[in-house]
């Protein structure tokens, strides 16, 4: 789903009420920061772990990257 929602556009220019509907309040940030972070859980990579989020970043209100964050420990 992560990639979907990255890579189809679908969450471009979109305002922060449309986001919040479509996937809720952010895990990370509010509605008056630009940047909201979604935790998408944890996931093995070789021998350790792989930290998953996605990351929204506005501007003017509007959705202007969608990206997703793979930290691995």
């Amino acid at each position: 789903m992560r990639n979907d929602l990255v890579e189809s556009g679908l969450l471009k220019n979109k305002n922060k009420k449309e986001i919040l509907d479509i996937l809720g309040p952010p895990d990370f940030g509010t509605d008056t920061t630009n940047v909201w972070d979604y935790d998408l859980g944890i996931s093995g990579a070789g021998l350790g772990w792989q930290f998953n989020s996605l990351i929204i970043t506005f501007d003017e209100e509007r959705v202007t990257k969608v990206e997703k964050k793979e930290i691995v420990d």
